[in-house]
């Protein structure tokens, strides 16, 4: 059992699209059902919160396949079997937690660090060559080739997936390093990281985490972040000519990425008022958007790049609600029992960032990080907490 937590993390780190001789990694599927199993059998004790959440998933996702075998003309059956393992996956990382919070909590934090020591050298190698790694799903000789393929992605399908993965990994470890020159060094990366990926909600996401990190010391903050920034300039200086527009071009012209975005979060807010609020299925976004989008506002991208809007073509309005309220209810208790600081902002910039993945629906690792805030969100000792 001491082996489960590791082995699933490891599974939800490499991402959906990991692949290894152009064939997917498909780890997780045998993974999450055989966990579930064996930890029922352990009869874990779980409390009322975990019940809780067990539960509203077990309801999305048998409502979400419901609705998808009405559309089976257009829904594709490998995501109808996708959804299904996100549940044994949500449910093992649950019931993991209620079985052993310090084993699960000591697995994470050894492999947030092995993702950091893993991840840098193939961004490193992606940057330099402009190539990827079979482990990537741009390495999949099936994908067409587009203008951002030039981006880094190490295990995931784009940029802004690893990103956001590596936002949410860098903030963890922050939030429980004390050590000035690691922080330093793990600073600077990210920083490198956010700013040759072209992720503008984490490069938000990441200084709106670093000015609450440093809100308690001045000085601290001001020696870590001169650090990180000669190093961030130095190693810049290795790959390209240094361009803020990189990360802060906020243009909204037609066709920008910004412009895109905002058509794509309009087309999205619209399919509430299809097929009567009840969702289209899962992985629906492209027979929506291509259907049902404003024909005078084309897009190429069939991804709304934006969780909740995922849910919303998928699933409903309801289940939409559903997903919003409870992140809600949690902020709120999270407030109200005086949790852990650090890991309230956490909480909050992980929602913020699920604006910036093309899907994060099947990207198994941010629910791993999500679950971690809830359950262990009274925890003291943390770097930087009062």
């Amino acid at each position: 059992m001491r082996l489960m937590p590791y082995l699933l993390i490891i599974a939800a780190f490499l991402g959906p699209y990991a692949y290894l001789g152009w064939e997917k990694l498909h780890l997780i599927r045998i993974l999450a059902p055989l966990l579930v199993f064996v930890l029922i059998i352990q009869k874990v004790k779980v409390s009322q919160l975990a019940g809780f959440l067990i539960g509203f998933y077990t309801i999305y996702v048998l409502y979400t396949i419901v609705i998808s075998c009405f559309h089976l003309d257009y829904i594709n059956p490998n995501d109808i079997f996708n959804l299904t393992i996100l549940l044994f996956f949500v449910i093992s990382v649950i019931l993991l937690i209620q079985y052993d919070r310090d084993l699960f909590r000591t697995a994470l934090v050894r492999l947030c660090w092995l993702f950091v020591l893993v991840s840098i050298p193939i961004f490193c190698f992606e940057v330099i060559t402009h190539q990827h790694l079979p482990l990537s799903g741009m390495a999949n000789p099936n994908r067409p080739d587009y203008s951002y393929y030039h981006l880094p992605t190490v295990f995931y399908t784009n940029a802004n997936d690893f990103a956001f993965i590596y936002t949410l990994v860098v903030m963890f470890l922050l939030s429980r390093e004390k050590r000035a020159w690691v922080v330093s060094v793990i600073v600077a990366g990210s920083l490198i990281v956010v700013y040759i990926t072209e992720s503008r909600l984490a490069f938000l996401g990441l200084l709106s985490f670093l000015l609450f990190y440093f809100r308690l010391s001045l000085f601290k903050a001001v020696v870590t972040l001169s650090a990180a920034a000669v190093l961030l300039v130095l190693l810049v200086a290795f790959t390209d000519e240094f361009s803020p527009d990189r990360i802060l071009n906020f243009d909204y012209s037609p066709g920008s990425s910004i412009s895109r975005r905002l058509q794509l979060t309009k087309g999205g807010l619209e399919s509430a008022t299809y097929n009567y609020g009840m969702g289209f299925g899962v992985g629906s976004s492209h027979y929506y958007y291509s259907r049902f989008f404003s024909p005078h506002e084309p897009v190429i991208e069939t991804d709304p790049h934006n969780f909740f809007l995922e849910v919303l073509i998928n699933s409903g309005v309801v289940m939409a609600l559903s997903y919003i309220l409870i992140s809600a209810f949690l902020f709120a208790s999270m407030i109200t029992q005086k949790a852990n600081r650090l890991i309230v902002a956490q909480f909050v910039i992980y929602h913020l960032l699920l604006l910036s993945s093309s899907s994060s629906l099947f990207l198994w690792s941010h629910y791993v990080f999500f679950f971690t805030y809830v359950f262990f969100a009274k925890d003291k000792g943390e770097a930087g907490t009062a």
